[in-house]
């Protein structure tokens, strides 16, 4: 999964935990905004397409990044949005 083997491992374990401080910061004002906006199953599957959709295909193009920082902070961004 992630090929600099120069990395620290501190920085791969934030990759993996900024997914679930992005969920933890968003999830209320999903929970109160979602439902009413556009409904409890819509919101699901909208947000299953797009994690699905974009995020597992941009997530696996990192393998093609060689420059170290760059690989880390498109993981961060990645991880943080999908």
């Amino acid at each position: 999964m992630f090929p600099h083997s120069s990395t620290a491992q501190v920085q791969y374990g934030f990759v993996v935990g900024i997914a679930f401080l992005s969920c933890f910061l968003t999830g209320p004002a999903f929970a109160e905004w979602g439902p009413a906006l556009i409904g409890p199953r819509r919101l699901f599957l909208c947000s299953m397409t797009v994690m699905v959709a974009e995020g597992g295909p941009m997530f696996a193009m990192l393998d093609y990044v060689q420059d170290k920082s760059l690989f880390l902070g498109l993981s961060y961004l990645y991880r943080s949005y999908y």
